[in-house]
């Protein structure tokens, strides 16, 4: 069993909360593209998604995926429907 040196330790908490703070940043960015869709039905459907974990990384992983492809064509479809 090796000890941790200070090094590693700072190392650690460094990268942990640099992705707790992507983290946030994205979740408020996407909240911010939903709300932008000025469409209910998906805001509800994302505050749900959200709130389910993925049992597994694939599933993560498709989620992830599919919401990003969903926030495309929110806005293009918004965007079209708009011209």
């Amino acid at each position: 069993m090796a000890i941790k040196t200070d090094v590693d330790v700072v190392n650690v908490c460094c990268k942990g909360g640099a992705a707790g703070a992507v983290s946030r940043i994205t979740s408020v960015l996407g909240k911010g593209i939903a709300t932008l869709t000025f469409d209910e039905a998906y805001q509800k459907q994302r505050r749900e998604a959200l709130n389910r974990r993925p049992s597994d990384l694939k599933e993560g992983l498709a989620r992830g995926g599919k919401g990003l492809v969903m926030v495309h064509i929110c806005y293009l479809s918004y965007t079209l429907s708009n011209s």
